[in-house]
């Protein structure tokens, strides 16, 4: 039998965790099942996860069109693509407390991604518990966890090409940055980038190095994406 870790055995309360009200909340059933990964065997958070990152997305769209009237979509989509990165739910994890209540596999370090996908199991356990009657104290929820949070991640997590990059993968379509040209001496060179999608390209950008002008193309493609093509 596999060794694992889980915060029962470190001595841990729940009344260390930030978000501890929430936490108790959840029956203790589902609470095992938020915080079981897949290597440790038995039910584990990927399918609550795949709930809770619906249940996100609604929160940090609907709170992006109330905070930001004016701006365009394109930029309210770049905004978006920040908020629900995967570094910015694992920051999440380690703020809220959870990334120390996981039950893994002795040896295994939780990726990012794992991290992320935990959050989101936590937000779907969360609404599980309150039911599906009680949107407002959902939205309650997230008001006093995510929401605090809001800007230091805008701040901090523009990373647009793990974003663009993120979100391909998920609609599985390959992709891949191409170098379209180099210019200007060799003290001070000048690299333009596009993104090829499929096959297409879907998005240029320029900067002094290639990463430069890899981050410039991830952006405009981000400006300019409503979903995976038809």
């Amino acid at each position: 039998m596999a060794t694992t870790r889980a915060w029962w055995s470190r001595g841990l309360t729940v009344s260390e965790n930030p978000v501890a009200h929430w936490l108790s909340k959840i029956p203790p059933d589902l609470r095992r099942e938020v915080f079981t990964h897949p290597s440790a065997g038995g039910r584990n958070f990927y399918r609550l996860a795949f709930y809770g990152d619906s249940i996100l997305e609604v929160y940090i769209r609907k709170n992006l069109c109330e905070k930001y009237p004016k701006e365009d979509v394109g930029s309210l989509a770049k905004k978006r693509a920040t908020l629900a990165s995967t570094q910015a739910l694992a920051f999440l994890a380690e703020r809220w407390g959870l990334a120390q209540l996981l039950v893994y596999q002795e040896g295994e370090a939780p990726s990012d991604h794992t991290l992320a996908s935990l959050v989101e199991a936590f937000i779907a356990a969360v609404a599980m518990t309150l039911g599906t009657a009680s949107a407002p104290a959902v939205i309650r929820f997230l008001d006093e966890a995510f929401m605090p949070y809001w800007d230091v991640i805008l701040r901090d997590f523009a990373d647009y090409k793990s974003q663009a990059n993120e979100m391909m993968l998920r609609w599985g379509q390959a992709f891949h940055y191409e170098i379209i040209s180099r210019e200007g001496p060799d003290h001070s060179p000048r690299y333009t980038v596009c993104l090829i999608l499929d096959g297409r390209e879907v998005g240029r950008g320029t900067g002094r190095s290639v990463k430069e002008a890899e981050q410039a193309a991830a952006e405009e493609f981000l400006e300019r994406s409503s979903g995976p093509s038809e």
